[in-house]
């Protein structure tokens, strides 16, 4: 069956999602993430687009993306490839890293772009895994509610915070408030369930970041290793089958630790 084309965006503006291949997690760990971001940064760097948010998940990740001197398709094929070389590389492997093509939703005015990159940037809210969009470290809102602080004009956020207020401080106070406010609208996102053991890995980065310990000090811990498996079975409700999939651990210590919890 052929594929439908691409819906063309009369203002050049787009809402991008890209996936790893077969649900998978190809963004799982934090240096993963760090690199697809150093390729949006890279693929700019010609004035090929101006990119206005994103947001890095486990498996899938979205952009708001505005062509300049190069089109969509372009634009995307260079990331994609430039990061499918990385991860295949790292991982020493071979094949296909993102799920068909990338998917794409035309933004043709303001109010619907402001509305889009609220969206992304209350990504990891909607999946569970941070409480409030400035508590994930892998998307661009950091950026804008740091506006002016060594700012590098990438993302491209000072557009976006003038359509809010001329002045940088009271832009940035609207902006967040602006984000905080919840709609009901449907954008491009997954189509079905998301694979939930996909946020495990995630999770695990953030605990071991905010208790500055390494994964070699988790697996040598029994009561650190022990704390976090109650964590994701208890608190978060993943599947044992899940957790041992996403961590490695296996998974007569999860039940283990699951029975005693």
């Amino acid at each position: 069956m052929p594929r439908k084309p691409r819906k063309i965006s009369n203002s050049g503006v787009y809402h991008v999602m890209i996936r790893g291949n077969e649900k998978k997690g190809i963004f799982s760990e934090e240096k993963d993430k760090n690199k697809i971001i150093r390729v949006l940064k890279s693929v700019s760097t010609d004035d090929a687009y101006n990119l206005y948010a994103y947001c890095i998940m486990n498996n899938h990740a979205h952009f708001v993306i505005e062509e300049c001197n190069d089109d969509i398709s372009n634009i995307m094929k260079r990331i994609n490839t430039s990061y499918a070389t990385y991860y295949n590389w790292k991982y020493n492997r071979v094949g296909h890293v993102f799920q068909d093509r990338f998917k794409s939703e035309p933004v043709e005015d303001e109010s619907y772009l402001l509305q889009v990159i609220r969206y992304v940037h209350n990504n990891p809210v909607k999946a569970e895994i941070a409480s409030k969009p400035e508590d994930y470290p892998w998307s661009s809102y950091s950026k804008y509610i740091s506006s002016g602080e060594g700012h590098d004009d990438f993302p491209s956020v000072e557009q976006i915070l003038e359509m809010f207020s001329k002045n940088p401080d009271m832009a940035i106070a609207k902006f967040v408030e602006f984000t905080r406010k919840n709609d009901n609208k449907e954008f491009l996102d997954i189509q079905d369930e998301e694979d939930k053991s996909g946020v495990i890995s995630i999770i695990v980065d953030r605990y071991l970041r905010d208790n500055g310990i390494s994964r070699e000090t988790l697996r040598r811990n029994r009561d650190i290793r022990d704390n976090l498996l109650s964590i994701l079975r208890a608190k978060h409700g993943f599947s044992i089958r899940s957790i041992e999939k996403e961590t490695g651990i296996n998974r007569n210590i999860i039940q283990r630790v699951s029975i005693e919890k």
